[in-house]
Formats: C-alpha cells, sequence, structure tokens
C-alpha cells in the first residue's frame, strides 16, 4: 500500500482549504442579497441643473433593472448598500436625460429587486433601453414610445393606462399584464429573441411586424382574436 508523501498532503489540505473559503464566501455573498432583495433601501441621486424632459435613456453594461412610475415629484433613485452599491450617472442632451448604470463588480443581480427607481411627475414621448429589464407602472398617458436596442432589453408594463403603445425592438421583449388598459398597439420587433407576451389583456387595435414567432397570448385576448 502506498503512502502519501507530506508534501502531497499538504498541497491536498491547501487545495480543500482553498474550495472551502470559495465556498463560504459565495454563500455568504448569496445570503447577504437574498437578505437585501427583502429590505431593499434606496439613496437619492442628484442630478445637476435639472430640467423637465421629453425622452428618457437607460443603459446599463450587464443586465440591470429599472422600475419607471408616476408620482408627485421627480426622483432618481439608486439601490443602496456598502458593499453592493452600484454606480450611475446622468447627463441632459436638449429635452433627453440619460441614465447609465455601472456595475459594482461585487453585486451580481438582486433578483426582483430594482436597482434604480425613477418617479416622473409628467408624461414622457419615449424610453430607449439597452441591456436592462424596465418595469413601468402606473403610466397614464395618450402616446408612449419604447425602443429596445440590442443587448438583452426586456419592457414589463403593469397598472397602466395608454391609449396608444408603439414598442420597436431589437431582439427585445414586451410583456403586457392584464391590469393595462391600451387601445392600440403598434408592435416592431425584429431578431433572435423578440418576444411578446400579453396576459389576459384585449387590445382592439393591432399592427405586428416581427420576424419572430415568440408571441403569446393569453386569457382574454386568445378568446378576442379568435372569435374577431
Amino acid at each position: 500500500m502506498k503512502t502519501l508523501k507530506i508534501s502531497n498532503i499538504i498541497l491536498i489540505v491547501l487545495g480543500l482549504s482553498f474550495v472551502t473559503i470559495i465556498i463560504l464566501k459565495v454563500f455568504n455573498v448569496t445570503i447577504e442579497l437574498a437578505f437585501n432583495a427583502k429590505n431593499a433601501k434606496y439613496s437619492e441621486i442628484a442630478i445637476k441643473n435639472y430640467k423637465p424632459f421629453k425622452h428618457l435613456v437607460l443603459n446599463a453594461y450587464t443586465l440591470k433593472t429599472y422600475e419607471i412610475k408616476y408620482g408627485n415629484e421627480f426622483k432618481l433613485e439608486i439601490f443602496s448598500h456598502p458593499r453592493f452599491t452600484d454606480k450611475c450617472n446622468n447627463w441632459f442632451i436638449k429635452d433627453t436625460l440619460f441614465v447609465n448604470i455601472f456595475n459594482n463588480e461585487l453585486y451580481t443581480e438582486c433578483s426582483n429587486t430594482p436597482e434604480i427607481k425613477i418617479t416622473l411627475p409628467y408624461s414622457l414621448n419615449s424610453i430607449t433601453a439597452r441591456n436592462i429589464i424596465c418595469n413601468i407602472d402606473n403610466i397614464q398617458q395618450d402616446t408612449l414610445n419604447l425602443y429596445g436596442t440590442e443587448g438583452y432589453t426586456s419592457f414589463n408594463v403593469d397598472n397602466s393606462k395608454i391609449n396608444t403603445l408603439i414598442f420597436n425592438g431589437k431582439s427585445s421583449s414586451l410583456v403586457l399584464s392584464n391590469k393595462n388598459e391600451i387601445n392600440e398597439l403598434l408592435y416592431f420587433n425584429k431578431g433572435e429573441y423578440a418576444s411578446m407576451e400579453i396576459n389576459d389583456l384585449i387590445i382592439k387595435k393591432f399592427k405586428i411586424n416581427t420576424d419572430s414567432n415568440r408571441i403569446s397570448l393569453s386569457g382574454k385576448a386568445i378568446d378576442y382574436y379568435l372569435n374577431k
């Protein structure tokens, strides 16, 4: 029976110790992120020379979640934590506000927790997004243009009342919940990952231009279009 040399034993012990340390670090970060997702706190970001704007452009270097909703006053807030806070900058070009988020390497993703919250006291003409999940909640206006550019981009619209929704995407996705009121949808989306999901929602005027078969209807939406 062969016996291990002392040098080999030392190498095995060091290897096991290294693996154990990595596992403990990953476990600790995972637990802390889960706790923060449940108890998320936000810090307001100051905007230099703020002025009312008509267009909003959102960008992230890695997949992030933005939340947009109506409120009494404008606010730009970021998920705040001593270790996991991302960096965010913003600037104006004419009537457009650009918001850009830089990834903190320690912070990968807080599930279902928006990294950026934007509160709007007025309607916008358009929202452009790149490489983000954009949750739009409680928006009420006549016409809204959504632009999804390259990178993984998803627009999720909920609790909103929009007369005409115009969606222009490139391998982007659009999800509409049954809590919306939308009279007309103009959907233009092409690319490998282009998709749309309409959940139990009736939209009376509909125009689609896409090269993808990833269109999902459920509930009332199916009954309405089958019997139309």
